[in-house]
């Protein structure tokens, strides 16, 4: 990484919300690891950009410390500009080359690294190793990112293609060099598409897939100077050999969750040791990434995720059901539930079928397991049954709900973030939130999740400032109406007896803010 390029061509960061604190230490409790507490944990981020996630991070907790260092001035500009105008105090921004870090930085809880291991030279990433060493704390985290064999040998042949080809390109801009590594892309896809070979079915997905990405990710990606994947392995030892020991990957479902009629081999694998059974699997399916959570060596941990840890965690999910509960409960047969982006889940037992319900009910409120189970056990009427049924009760539903994190289904956290679920008198919407959206830039909310949200629930969340009652925003917006810049389709021919038009509207805008701010407030995007 060069400061010039990153300047010149600043990278965008893209919001990761399983690469936040929270993730990773509810994954590392899975395995029976115990990690630093949140509330006010000391968290940085090597290689912050513009500070999408660290300030997303500092958003959601408050009371944390969070730092972030970059190499780029300019990126680091753009990340202060927007702590400056959100008006965050609990960030501080660094630029500083990675060997000058060292232990005055003082020990954090949680260290990031992503999108820079892959793209130093060796001497690089072993400093980041060391800085995982020595500014870790006692049972600190540590997150870096990086590419991987064998997923990046083919990939590698793309990327040996277009760094050939830049020296001899005379024209050395940036801009033009990347125009230059498109169209040879394309023309080495017109050649392969000719021969009806499977280098160039192979070299014509290339193209469809970098043609979708932005060109600063295309320079830095494979463009610039360096770019050393390696085998997972390989990464491992590395880190043995500072003092350092692998926990789990950010991405761990891709190998619990194998298809496959030789599953049965991996389980072999898996009682040898878990490094060799991850890297048959990167050998198998052709894993190109990983981001993989480091502690220091000599901590306890367990080879597996153990449903027994879901007791030191709180749960959310943002499921609705597609039958009455009341039949969920009584009858012992699957129900099925769907999930936020319409997926729809399969939940067997009637035990986890009331939890998730009771989740869905809540969100984006977790609960902590023990209230969970102790509600479910009153909403079936299963209190006074025995200790020893209530203990297998227990069990299934710790199992089941683990399971259900494992599909993806429902959320695992080891700490809640700072929203608001209630909506007050004068609602008000997180500032990153409002500062991101006036600047056209993605929106994260105070999960640090991003999403998008329609044009009329953005209209009403740049106004939640703490000014306005719910009364104010339909008086707003009837304004806008009035103007003409906003507009409202009301079927005349089905209003109520000595109902005007403009009674319509109004009761169709009333109905529509307090749905808006039903919504925001799903979405974890209020603060208190």
């Amino acid at each position: 990484m060069t400061k010039s390029s990153y300047d010149e061509l600043p990278y965008h960061s893209v919001l990761g919300y399983e690469f936040q604190p929270n993730a990773l230490a509810s994954l590392s409790a899975l395995h029976g690891f115990s990690p630093p507490a949140m509330k006010k944990a000391r968290i940085l981020e090597l290689g912050c950009g513009d500070g999408t996630n660290i300030i997303a991070i500092a958003q959601s907790l408050p009371d944390a410390e969070c730092w972030g260092v970059d190499i780029s001035e300019k990126q680091l500009a753009a990340a202060q500009k927007t702590v400056d105008e959100v008006g965050l105090k609990n960030v501080t921004l660094k630029q500083i080359d990675l060997m000058e870090v060292n232990e005055s930085l003082g020990q954090f809880d949680y260290i990031s690294v992503h999108g820079l291991f892959s793209w130093i030279p060796a001497e690089l990433q072993d400093k980041i190793l060391s800085i995982c060493k020595n500014n870790l704390a006692f049972n600190g985290l540590a997150c870096i990112s990086y590419n991987t064999l064998p997923g990046w040998n083919m990939l590698k042949t793309t990327l040996d293609m277009m760094r050939f080809h830049q020296q001899h390109i005379d024209n050395s801009s940036i801009e033009h060099r990347i125009a230059e590594a498109r169209g040879l892309l394309q023309i080495a896809a017109d050649i392969g598409q000719e021969q009806q070979s499977f280098y160039g079915v192979f070299l014509q997905e290339r193209l469809q897939t970098l043609s979708k990405q932005s060109d600063d990710y295309l320079f830095h990606e494979y463009l610039e100077g360096v770019n050393q994947p390696l085998y997972f392995h390989e990464f491992v030892t590395k880190a043995e050999q500072h003092d350092l020991a692998y926990v789990t990957d950010v991405d761990f479902r891709s190998s619990l969750n194998v298809k496959t009629k030789h599953q049965h081999v991996f389980d072999q694998l898996a009682k040898k040791d878990r490094v060799t059974r991850e890297q048959y699997h990167d050998f198998l399916f052709n894993r190109s990434y990983r981001s993989s959570i480091l502690c220091h060596a000599g901590q306890k941990i367990n080879p597996e995720i153990d449903a027994k840890a879901l007791a030191k965690l709180q749960i959310a999910a943002f499921l609705t059901p597609e039958t009455n509960i009341s039949s969920l409960v009584v009858e012992p047969k699957p129900a099925y539930f769907k999930t936020q982006l319409g997926q729809r889940v399969e939940v067997k037992h009637t035990l986890t079928q009331a939890a998730v319900n009771y989740l869905g009910q809540q969100y984006p409120q977790p609960v902590v397991f023990d209230d969970l189970f102790k509600k479910v056990l009153e909403n079936m009427q299963l209190q006074h049954e025995t200790e020893a049924n209530i203990k297998i009760y227990r069990e299934v539903l710790s199992e089941e709900l683990l399971q259900l994190y494992i599909q993806n289904v429902i959320e695992l956290m080891a700490y809640t973030p700072a929203f608001e679920t209630k909506i007050s008198e004068r609602p008000v919407a997180s500032p990153l939130a409002r500062w991101q959206l006036k600047n056209q830039k993605p929106m994260a909310n105070l999960q640090c999740k991003t999403g998008e949200i329609d044009g009329l629930t953005a209209n009403v969340l740049l106004h939640l400032d703490g000014e306005r009652t719910a009364d104010d925003l339909v008086k707003m917006l009837s304004e806008q109406v009035d103007k003409g810049q906003l507009q409202v389709q009301i079927d005349e021919s089905k209003l109520q007896p000595n109902q005007t038009k403009e009674q319509a509207i109004h009761n169709t805008l009333v109905a529509a803010v307090n749905n808006i701010l039903a919504n925001i407030a799903k979405n974890a995007l209020l603060v208190s």
